[in-house]
C-alpha cells in the first residue's frame, strides 16, 4: 500500500507564502502550525495508503536540517542542493506519485522546512519574482522540487559528479521531453559535459541542443529501451549543434 504525504490547502498556502516573502527573515518552523495543517481537512487524500506520521515528517526535517549543517560555508549552496536532493529522493522513495503533487512541495517548503528554504534561498532579493517561484509548489524553479528532480531523471552518479551548471540543469528538466525520459536526457547531458565548451559558448550549446531535440520530437519517437537509437540521435544532435555554432547550418534540422 502506498504512503499518503500530507497537501497544503492552497488558501493556507497562499497565506503562509506571502508571510514568507515580507518577511523571509523571519521564516521558522512553527509546530503548532505543523499540527494544525497535517490535521486539516485538506492534508490527505480520501483514498486508500497509509499516511505518513508526525513523527515520520519531523525525522525528516531532522535529516534535512543536518543537511545544512553538513555544508561547507564558501561552497553552501552547492553542498546543500547535493545533500537536499538526496535527502528528498529517500523520502519519496515509498510515493514517487506523491512527489509530483505541488501542495505536497506546498507542504513541505512553507510548513515543514520554511528556516530551511529560507536559510538557502537567503542571497535572492525579497521582491523578486524567482523568490515566489521558489516557494510555489509545482513552479519549475521550486527550490526542493527541482533538487529532487535532478535526482529522479538524472541519477546520484550524474548529479554527484557536479559537472553540469544551473544552466545546463534548466535546459535539461525544464522541458518535457526530457524530464519525462531519463535515458535520453541523460545521454543529452553527457554530450553537453563532454562538448568541450565552457562558460556562454557552453550555453549556446546547450540551449541549441535543446532546440534541435524539441524539433526532432516532432518527427522522431524516442523510445527509452532503444539504447542504440538514442545513441545515434544524441550523436547526431551534437554534431548539427556544433555545425550551427559552427556556421555550418542553419537553425532547422537538415533535410533528410
Amino acid at each position: 500500500m502506498s504512503i499518503l504525504l500530507p497537501r497544503l490547502d492552497s488558501r493556507e498556502a497562499s497565506k503562509l507564502r506571502s508571510a514568507f516573502l515580507d518577511n523571509p527573515n523571519e521564516a521558522s518552523f512553527n509546530s503548532s502550525l505543523f499540527d494544525d495543517m497535517l490535521q486539516h481537512r485538506s492534508a490527505f487524500p480520501a483514498t486508500g495508503g497509509i499516511r505518513l506520521t508526525a513523527d515520520e515528517l519531523l525525522v525528516f526535517r531532522e535529516v534535512c536540517l543536518a543537511s545544512l549543517d553538513s555544508s561547507t560555508k564558501p561552497n553552501f549552496g552547492t553542498h546543500f542542493d547535493l545533500e537536499m536532493g538526496r535527502a528528498l529522493k529517500d523520502f519519496g522513495l515509498r510515493n514517487r506519485s506523491d512527489m509530483g503533487t505541488a501542495s505536497v512541495w506546498d507542504f513541505l517548503s512553507l510548513v515543514l522546512l520554511p528556516d530551511v528554504i529560507a536559510r538557502r534561498l537567503g542571497s535572492i532579493n525579497v521582491g523578486s519574482k524567482g523568490l515566489k517561484s521558489r516557494l510555489t509548489g509545482g513552479d519549475r524553479r521550486h527550490q526542493l522540487q527541482r533538487l529532487w528532480k535532478r535526482r529522479i531523471v538524472l541519477g546520484d552518479e550524474i548529479v554527484d559528479a557536479q559537472l553540469l551548471t544551473e544552466d545546463d540543469y534548466v535546459q535539461l528538466l525544464e522541458r518535457n521531453i526530457t524530464l519525462e525520459r531519463g535515458a535520453l536526457t541523460k545521454r543529452v547531458a553527457y554530450q553537453i559535459v563532454n562538448s568541450g565548451y565552457s562558460g556562454d559558448k557552453r550555453r549556446q550549446y546547450a540551449r541549441t541542443m535543446m532546440k534541435f531535440l524539441l524539433q526532432m520530437s516532432g518527427l522522431v519517437h524516442f523510445s527509452e529501451s532503444d539504447t542504440a537509437h538514442l545513441e545515434f540521435a544524441t550523436a547526431e544532435l551534437h554534431k548539427w549543434t556544433i555545425d550551427l555554432l559552427e556556421g555550418k547550418r542553419s537553425t532547422q534540422l537538415p533535410a533528410r
